[in-house]
């Protein structure tokens, strides 16, 4: 299966080469009678300042929960044009402490019962387009982090 991209729509290295990104942008500019922009090169997890996960699973739902830097950031944003720039100018500000994986509605149920007892936000996660925001993880400080629920392995 490909890699899909974590910052925006698509798999990694497919789209518009540097050249192609930059005629789009000349073509755009001339139609609006502005300057062309420098194009942005896209993140790399590497260079993204995530904060620590504030909280873990208990060790009965660990084999479920990832705090791979990678899937957190791939859970941050949906794929809004908001969320693309964001995550151009590597804005991860709010990511989710863990990103967890249910197999059936036991796991769902467990994560959900877990996510009530210790106060954190249970935030899911479906196709991950999200225009609308819906999967943002910037709640307040009533809770102890947020968990975002992936919902893939339940297809």
């Amino acid at each position: 299966m490909a890699k899909r991209r974590f910052w925006g729509w698509g798999i990694e290295g497919a789209g518009p080469d540097r050249a192609q990104q930059e005629k789009m942008g000349e073509t755009i500019a001339a139609r609006f009678g502005a300057a062309p922009r420098a194009a942005i090169d896209p993140p790399t997890v590497d260079e993204l300042d995530l904060r620590a996960p504030r909280v873990a699973p208990p060790d009965s739902l660990a084999h479920l929960c990832s705090v791979d830097p990678e899937e957190r950031a791939g859970h941050t944003y949906g794929k809004s044009f908001r969320d693309i720039w964001r995550a151009l100018h590597r804005d991860f500000s709010q990511p989710p402490d863990l990103v967890a994986v249910p197999h059936d509605e036991n796991d769902i149920s467990s994560l959900l019962d877990w996510c009530s007892e210790a106060h954190v936000a249970a935030i899911p996660y479906g196709g991950g387009s999200s225009v609308v925001g819906g999967v943002e993880c910037d709640v307040d400080d009533t809770y102890a982090g947020a968990v975002s629920i992936d919902l893939l392995a339940l297809v």
